[in-house]
């Protein structure tokens, strides 16, 4: 009986201590990571940001929190949406034109990110070349102005035929070219006949301050061209 009653003091010793350290990570730990994505539609002239803050000893057990501030960007609040029990995201959903820059700002004062500078990476005005693409010799995209890619940019070209079927081809950074060559294999898979394509272009990145770490991610999506899917 008295072995019975010390396992079970132990066990309830354990589960005391186990809320005590979570109750300790929630309140009062300094880590915190930030999850941030922009991205805007050139077509609909929308936009569509979210952000997620995570607070807690590593990442694994972090937990979601509400920053004791308002989330704006640009001047525009973001409104907080309890996804789930353990997530609580916030989200900005609005139309405008393309603006190069943009500000997202926490004034909170534990937090070390009050104002962030977004940079939209644009895809200027394109054209593919003769409107189509062979099977046997693939096809040329034409851009109006060369398109730069940095280290951590990526732009993804995607085309559809008019069975809805996708194929998409990556182009990492560092990459600079006024044309952009697609390989007949990119659409070998795709029905003969009229296509769509157009193009996304990634910025990615971290920002690090001290035990604040800051991820984000910015998405420009172009108009769509059409074309066609040729023997």
């Amino acid at each position: 009986m008295r072995q019975k009653r010390i396992v079970l003091i132990s066990i309830l010793a354990l589960f005391l201590g186990a809320c005590v350290k979570q109750e300790y990570t929630e309140k009062t730990s300094t880590k915190v990571w930030v999850d941030l994505y922009a991205r805007y539609l050139d077509l609909d002239k929308l936009y569509k940001i979210e952000a997620t803050f995570l607070r807690g000893d590593t990442l694994p057990i972090a937990r979601s929190f509400r920053p004791d501030a308002k989330i704006l960007f640009g001047q525009r609040d973001l409104r907080a949406r309890q996804l789930s029990k353990d997530l609580i995201r916030y989200q900005l959903d609005y139309s405008g034109p393309y603006q190069v820059k943009e500000t997202f700002s926490v004034k909170d004062e534990t937090l070390q990110f009050a104002d962030f500078e977004l940079t939209f990476p644009q895809i200027d005005s394109f054209s593919i070349l003769n409107g189509q693409m062979s099977k046997t010799d693939g096809g040329e995209i034409l851009l109006a102005s060369p398109v730069a890619l940095k280290n951590h940019e990526e732009l993804i070209i995607l085309i559809t035929d008019a069975t809805q079927q996708s194929e998409s081809f990556y182009i990492e950074g560092p990459f600079e070219a006024d044309r952009i060559a697609i390989a007949p294999s990119t659409i070998a898979s795709l029905q003969e006949g009229a296509a769509k394509l157009y193009m996304v272009r990634k910025n990615k990145g971290a920002r690090i301050i001290k035990d604040q770490s800051l991820n984000y991610q910015v998405e420009y999506y172009s108009k769509t061209q059409d074309l066609d899917i040729t023997p």
